[in-house]
C-alpha cells in the first residue's frame, strides 16, 4: 500500500490528509485505520481543507475519557408559514450566540435543496451536510469539523445546495447521530428546519432542547403556528417550546392582535420582532448577518433580547 511506503519516510507525528475521487465508507475507514487524519472527496474547497487542517491539529480527548459536557444545547427553528422569516431568526440567533455570547456555535440548514443560510452568511456550503446524512458511519468529530464551513471565529455552517432534480439519500439514524455529535463538539447548535419537512421536524423536535416556532400576525399564521406547536409538543415532549412573532407591524390593519394569538394558542410570545424590510433586504443583498448591517435596528434589538434569554446552559430562563 502506498501509505505504508509513505509512513517509512515520514517523521513520527506527521499529519496526513488524503484527497481522492471515491466517496466510500470502507475506504475512509481503511485510511483512518492506517493513521490518516482525514479523507476529503474532490472537489475540495479551501474552507473544507482549512477545516480539515484545524481538526487535525486539534487535541483529541484521551481514550477512556468523555468530552466535557457542552455548555449549550440544540435549538430548532421552524416557520409557521413560508415567508415569516424563520431563516432570518435562525441565522441571527446563531450569529448572536457565536459573536456576542462567545459560544462555539454551528448552524445546520436542513433545507438541502433551497436553503438560504449560505447566502445570508456569504458562504459556499458545498455538500457537507448531504454527505453526512448519506454516510452516517463516517460521522464523528473529525468528519463534522471538515464538513462544516467556518463562517466566523466561533460560528460554523453545515449545509448543502443540492440540484433540485437530485434525490438526497438520508439513511436511518443519520440525522440523530449528526445532532448528537454536534452537541458534543459545539456549545450551541441551531437547526433551521424547513416547514415542508414534517418528518424532519418530528425527528429534530425529539432531540432538541428548544423548539422555536416563528409566525407572523396573520390568521393563516395563527392557524399553522398552533398546528406546528401541537405537532412539536407530541414529537418532543421534553423540548421547551417558544413562540416568536416576526414582521410585527407589516399589516396596515395590525393583523391578529397579540393577546388573541396568545389566548388561542395558550402560549405567550417569547419575542416580538418588528418589521424592518429595508434592513433585512440590505443584509440579504450583501450576504451579511442582520446584526452587522443594522446592529441598532428594532428587529436586532428584539433578536438580541431573545438570544440573551438563553441562560449559561444554553436554555431559556424560566419566565
Amino acid at each position: 500500500m502506498s501509505l505504508d511506503r509513505l509512513a517509512e519516510v515520514c517523521w513520527p507525528g506527521t499529519v496526513v490528509i488524503a484527497v481522492g475521487d471515491v466517496n466510500d465508507v470502507a475506504l475512509y475507514r481503511t485510511l483512518r485505520a492506517a493513521g490518516v487524519a482525514d479523507y476529503l472527496v474532490k472537489p475540495v474547497t479551501s474552507e473544507g481543507f482549512q477545516n480539515a487542517l484545524d481538526a487535525a491539529f486539534r487535541p483529541n480527548p484521551t481514550l477512556g475519557h468523555e468530552k466535557a459536557a457542552p455548555r449549550g444545547d440544540s435549538v430548532a427553528v421552524v416557520g409557521a408559514r413560508g415567508g415569516v422569516g424563520s431563516t432570518m431568526v435562525a441565522t441571527t440567533l446563531a450569529w448572536l450566540f457565536a459573536e456576542e455570547q462567545k459560544r462555539r456555535t454551528v448552524l445546520i440548514d436542513l433545507d438541502l435543496h433551497g436553503g438560504t443560510t449560505g447566502l445570508a452568511l456569504d458562504s459556499e456550503p458545498g455538500r457537507g451536510l448531504s454527505e453526512a446524512l448519506a454516510n452516517p458511519d463516517r460521522i464523528d468529530s473529525l468528519f463534522l469539523s471538515s464538513a462544516a464551513v467556518r463562517v466566523a471565529e466561533r460560528l460554523s455552517l453545515l449545509a448543502s445546495e443540492e440540484p433540485f432534480d437530485s434525490l438526497v439519500e438520508m439513511l436511518p439514524g443519520g440525522l440523530e447521530l449528526l445532532l448528537k455529535e454536534a452537541r458534543k463538539d459545539f456549545e450551541q447548535v441551531v437547526v433551521d428546519v424547513p416547514r415542508s419537512g414534517p418528518d424532519l421536524l418530528r425527528r429534530v423536535a425529539g432531540l432538541a432542547t428548544v423548539v422555536i416556532v416563528v409566525t407572523d400576525f396573520s390568521l393563516a399564521g395563527l392557524r399553522d403556528a398552533g398546528r406546528i406547536l401541537n405537532f412539536a409538543r407530541e414529537a418532543g415532549p421534553e423540548a421547551k417550546l417558544l413562540l416568536v412573532g416576526n414582521r410585527a407591524g407589516i399589516s396596515k390593519n395590525g393583523g391578529v392582535p397579540r393577546a388573541d394569538i396568545e389566548k388561542t394558542l395558550d402560549i405567550s410570545f417569547s419575542a416580538i420582532i418588528p418589521e424592518d424590510a429595508a434592513a433585512v433586504a440590505r443584509a440579504i443583498n450583501v450576504g451579511k448577518p442582520l446584526t452587522k448591517v443594522a446592529g441598532r435596528s428594532k428587529a436586532v434589538v428584539a433578536m438580541r433580547g431573545l438570544a440573551s434569554s438563553f441562560g449559561p446552559q444554553g436554555r431559556p430562563r424560566p419566565s
